[in-house]
């Protein structure tokens, strides 16, 4: 499986063990307009994280698949103050600052 990269919003130059980016090989589910990956796969319950990924952005993490596909159906990213701070000027605004790429 090809490697992917993804911006993480909740990146923290502070913070050492902070990545600006999550990889994964983990194999992609397209559903409605995000992809998810299953990238950290835990042997103790709840351990299991997956990726809601917009446009090469990381927009939540949920713990199941079907959490993570209820986060796509309320869009639940939309609610959270990092989004509303950039959600201004539209989405692209918002891959812009976070990314650093135009939509």
């Amino acid at each position: 499986m090809k490697t992917v990269r993804y911006k993480n919003p909740w990146h923290s130059k502070r913070d050492r063990f902070s990545k600006s980016h999550f990889e994964t090989d983990a194999r992609p589910i397209k559903y409605g307009d995000c992809i998810i990956y299953h990238r950290i796969r835990s042997t103790s319950k709840g351990g299991d994280v997956w990726d809601v990924v917009l446009n090469g952005l990381c927009v939540t993490q949920r713990a199941g698949l079907n959490g993570a596909k209820q986060a796509i159906d309320n869009r639940d990213w939309e609610q959270r103050r990092w989004w509303k701070e950039r959600k201004g000027a539209g989405i692209g605004a918002v891959l812009r600052v976070v990314t650093g790429v135009a939509a």
